[in-house]
């Protein structure tokens, strides 16, 4: 695994331990509404415009990118994005390096009716939850992070809570 994926990925294990213990997995599974979301599925499938969907990111910096907008700047670039045409937004919630928040996807919910896509570095059924709470329509799941029992598990749960999986596959 590269290097920078390596501290990301510990720097996550390390901040879910602490959320863990805020926030029990068994509490946080009573607080999250498992009602259906928007169709994201059904959005990439059925484009706006043409025969390519188009999903547009939001993401306030990266570890080669110290910073790429600002929080202000969500709202006016959801709704750039919605005039252009997108069929879904993605939002990157990982904190220390992309300075993303989970936080982001309602707030983007509030501003457009497009499906929204939350992209973190998922490596435990407790951030299945964590999505769902904060109303993400689908999560990404990096396969590469996963052992393969854990990727399916992640699926079916992920599907359970009315969040439409997405994999990122990197080779055959």
């Amino acid at each position: 695994m590269h290097k920078k994926l390596e501290e990301i990925i510990t720097k996550t294990k390390t901040d879910l331990v602490k959320r863990k213990q805020q926030v029990p997995l068994s509490i946080l599974m009573e607080t999250v509404d498992r009602q259906k979301g928007r169709p994201f599925a059904r959005a990439i499938r059925n484009p706006k415009k043409g025969s390519i969907a188009l999903i547009a990111e939001i993401k306030l910096a990266s570890p080669s990118e110290r910073s790429l907008g600002t929080i202000e700047d969500i709202q006016t670039k959801v709704k750039e994005y919605e005039q252009a045409g997108v069929d879904c937004v993605s939002v990157v919630t990982e904190k220390h390096f992309f300075h993303g928040d989970p936080v982001f996807v309602a707030q983007i919910k509030d501003f457009t009716p497009l499906p929204v896509l939350e992209k973190d570095f998922i490596v435990d059924e407790y951030q299945l939850y964590e999505a769902a709470k904060s109303g993400a329509d689908a999560v990404l799941l990096i396969a590469k992070l996963l052992p393969k029992e854990k990727l399916l598990l992640f699926v079916k749960l992920a599907k359970m809570l009315n969040i439409e999986p997405v994999v990122e596959i990197n080779d055959e």
